[in-house]
C-alpha cells in the first residue's frame, strides 16, 4: 500500500460482521434519543472468533441512561448498531460506553452523531502501516508535582495536550499509548498514609492496599480524553495498561474504556474487569501487513523493589514465565517483524545521585530466562515500553536479545534519573550501549515511518514542560541500528559520531 491513510482511504461496502450482541448487562437502553458524546475512538483489538485484527469502535455518552447511537453509513448502507458496555461501577462513571466492531471496504464514510470515525480499512485483507506515533506516561501528577491547568500566576507544567495535537497534525496511521494514562485518579497513598499496591507483592501478612476511590469518569476525562480528543479523531489506537491502572489505582476505568477485550470479540468471555487487586489480561497479537504488535499485560510486573516476599517473588517470574512462553509462541515461525509492547520495559538502568546504577526489571527478566526459548523469540525485533517518566533506549552488543525503548515522557513529570545521556552497561548480563535523557527539554513523542522487511526510521519529538515544541528532536531512532545504538541523541543521521 502507497502512503495513503487508512482511515482517508474512506469506504463503499461495510462488512457487517462480528457485530455480536452479548447477553445481560449488553443490551440497550431505551431513554435519551439524542445523547452528548464526549468521547469517540476506535482502538486496535484480536477478534477471536474472526481470528483476525480488527477494529473496535467506541464512543462515551455523557446520560447515564442513554441509548446507544447507530453508526451511520454513507451509500446508502443501512446504519450498524452499537452495544453497551459493562459500566462496573456507575456512581464513578456517570457516562455510557458503546462500542462495534466494523469491518470496511472502499468508498463508505462511517460517522456517530456526526463525526467522522477514524476506521482503518484493510488492504487484501491487512492493514497497512505507513507512520506510527508512540506515547507513553501521559497523565499529570497534579499537586505539588506538576500544574495540570495553568493561570495567568501559574502557567501549566503538563504538555500531553500540546503533545497530542502536535501529533495529531500528522494523520498518522496509528497510535500506540504504552500506558500510564490516569495520575489524577491514581494517588500514591491513602488518606492514613498507606502506599496503594503498585505491583509489588507485600511482604509477609502485608495487605494489598486499594486507592481507587479517584478512579471516576471526571480523572479520566481531564486527564486523558479531553487532552487527547484530536489525536483520538486521527487514528486507530493500541492502548497498553500501566501500573496506574492496576485495580488498586484505576483499574476499573481502564477495564470499561480501554480495554482491548469484549464480549462482541468473543462471547464466551465476560468482559474483563476488577474482581481482584492482580487481575491480568493474556498477551494477544495485532497483525498489520508490515509488522506484527504482541502486547504484555506486564502492569503488575513488580521491578522487584522492596516491599516483597521471597514466595512473592517467585509467584511473578513463574506467573510472568507463562505470559512470555506466550508472547513466544504468538510469533513463532512468523516471517513478519514484532515487536513487544508493554508498560514495563524487560530492561533498563537507573542510578540515584551518587550511587551505582541497579538493574530493573528483575522480575521480567528472571521470568524471561525461565521460559523453555530461555530469551524472545527471534521474530521480536524490538520491545516498547514506557514506565521510566523519560526518553530510554539499550541496544545490547552480544547475542539475539532485541533493544528496548522506553517512551514515558509525554506527559508527567520527568524522572530523576541520574544516568549520562550516552553510556555504555552490561545489563542483565550481556553488554549495551544507552542513551538516557530527562532534562527540562525531554517531553515528546515518537514517530516513525516503516520501511520494507521491519526496518524504520523515527524522530522523537521535544517539547518542553509548557508545551512548547522544540526544533532539533530529542532524538533520532531506527531499525537496522547505526553505530551500534538504536537511538542517537537529538542529530541529523549525517551528523551521527562514529
Amino acid at each position: 500500500m502507497t502512503n495513503q491513510r487508512w482511515w482517508k482511504r474512506f469506504i463503499g461496502v461495510v462488512v457487517p460482521v462480528a457485530i455480536l450482541l452479548a447477553t445481560g448487562n449488553q443490551g440497550t437502553a431505551q431513554e435519551a434519543p439524542n445523547p452528548t458524546v464526549l468521547a469517540q475512538y476506535v482502538l486496535m483489538a484480536h477478534g477471536d472468533l474472526l481470528d483476525r485484527t480488527v477494529p473496535l469502535a467506541r464512543v462515551i455518552l455523557a446520560q447515564p441512561a442513554a441509548s446507544c447511537p447507530e453508526i451511520e453509513l454513507s451509500g446508502g448502507n443501512a446504519p450498524l448498531p452499537m452495544s453497551l458496555r459493562s459500566n462496573p461501577n456507575p456512581s464513578a462513571f456517570g457516562v455510557v460506553v458503546c462500542e462495534a466492531i466494523v469491518l470496511l471496504k472502499e468508498g463508505v464514510i462511517a460517522t456517530v452523531e456526526g463525526q467522522t470515525n477514524p476506521l482503518p480499512v484493510p488492504t487484501e485483507g491487512e492493514i497497512s502501516l505507513n507512520q506510527v506515533v508512540v506515547f507513553g506516561d501521559s497523565g499529570c501528577k497534579g499537586g505539588d508535582k506538576q500544574v495540570c491547568q495553568g493561570s495567568e500566576t501559574s502557567p501549566a507544567t503538563w504538555p500531553f495536550p500540546q503533545i497530542a495535537s502536535a501529533a495529531a497534525e500528522t494523520a498518522p496511521d496509528l497510535v500506540i499509548h504504552v500506558g500510564d494514562y490516569n495520575y489524577s485518579g491514581t494517588p500514591n497513598k491513602t488518606g492514613a498514609g498507606q502506599w496503594s499496591y503498585d505491583g509489588c507483592v507485600p511482604a509477609d501478612g502485608g495487605p494489598l492496599v486499594h486507592q481507587s476511590t479517584y478512579d471516576t469518569w471526571t480523572t479520566w476525562q481531564a486527564d486523558f480524553f479531553k487532552a487527547a480528543e484530536p489525536l483520538l479523531a486521527a487514528a486507530p489506537w493500541v492502548f497498553v495498561r500501566g501500573n496506574h491502572e492496576l485495580c488498586s489505582r484505576a483499574g476499573q476505568g481502564w477495564f470499561y474504556f480501554l480495554d482491548a477485550h469484549s464480549p462482541l470479540l468473543n462471547p464466551y468471555e465476560a468482559q474483563p474487569s476488577c474482581q481482584a487487586a492482580t487481575a491480568l489480561t493474556q498477551p494477544y497479537k495485532l497483525s498489520f501487513s508490515n509488522l506484527d504488535l504482541v502486547v504484555l499485560d506486564s502492569a503488575n510486573a513488580c521491578g522487584g523493589e522492596d516491599p516483597e516476599s521471597a514466595a512473592g517473588t517467585a509467584y511473578e517470574v513463574s506467573n510472568f514465565m507463562r505470559q512470555l512462553t506466550t508472547v513466544n509462541a504468538l510469533v513463532n515461525g512468523s516471517q513478519k517483524p514484532a515487536w513487544l509492547v508493554a508498560h514495563r520495559p524487560i530492561w533498563s538502568l537507573y542510578q540515584d545521585s551518587g550511587s551505582p546504577p541497579s538493574t530493573e526489571n528483575t522480575t521480567l527478566q528472571a521470568a524471561l530466562a525461565a521460559t523453555p526459548a530461555k530469551g524472545l523469540a527471534a521474530p521480536i525485533k524490538m520491545v516498547l515500553s514506557g514506565h521510566m517518566h523519560q526518553f530510554f533506549s539499550l541496544t545490547f552488543q552480544e547475542g539475539n536479545r532485541p533493544p528496548q525503548l522506553v517512551i514515558g515522557d509525554s506527559g508527567v513529570a520527568l524522572s530523576s534519573n541520574s544516568l549520562p545521556s550516552s553510556f555504555s552497561q552490561a545489563v542483565d548480563g550481556i553488554p549495551a550501549s544507552g542513551l538516557s535523557l530527562n532534562g527540562p527539554l525531554d517531553y515528546g513523542y515518537l514517530a516513525v515511518e516503516m520501511k520494507n522487511g521491519g526496518q524504520w526510521k523515527g524522530t522523537v519529538k521535544a517539547f518542553s514542560a509548557s508545551g512548547e515544541a522544540q526544533v532539533t528532536p530529542l532524538a533520532v531512532c531506527g531499525l537496522p541500528t547505526e553505530n551500534g545504538r538504536l537511538c542517537q541523541e537529538g542529530m541529523a543521521s549525517a551528523q551521527k559520531p562514529n
